[in-house]
């Protein structure tokens, strides 16, 4: 969110690219969190989840 909000990133930027967003979120709870699927989304899942309340909360400060 501190991102959207300082313009260094744009949600338009972040939505288009949303798919390799959530890849490479898995992928880092992949290898961040121990060897099994649970841990993994465990670890990428909350990730995700943050991503996508920053942008519903840009979204809506912005209108």
């Amino acid at each position: 969110w501190i991102l959207l909000r300082n313009g260094i990133v744009s949600r338009v930027i972040i939505t288009e690219n949303r798919g390799i967003i959530w890849f490479t979120a898995i992928v880092l709870g992949a290898l961040l969190s121990p060897p099994d699927p649970l841990s993994m989304f465990l670890v990428g899942g909350p990730i995700i989840l943050l991503l996508e309340i920053a942008l519903v909360c840009d979204k809506v400060i912005e209108k």
